[in-house]
């Protein structure tokens, strides 16, 4: 997953996962409506981008520094 570590991957990576999510639950659950498409995109979703690993984020590397010298 290193090419996460620009914030523009991590953004695409996002765009693709919340549109392959909706249309998943579209394909899948007969019968949802648009507002629990959006519930369950965005829920699966949040919990996908917090699973992402931030080893790469600067923050990470200024607490951590012994790991990257």
């Amino acid at each position: 997953m290193l090419y996460l570590e620009q914030t523009r991957s991590r953004v695409m990576f996002m765009t693709a996962s919340t549109i392959a999510t909706a249309t998943f639950f579209m394909a899948m659950v007969p019968g949802i409506n648009a507002v629990g498409v959006l519930l369950a995109t965005a829920v699966i979703n949040i919990l996908v981008y917090y699973a992402l690993p931030d080893r790469y984020s600067k923050a990470y590397m200024q607490k951590h520094p012994n790991r990257y010298n």
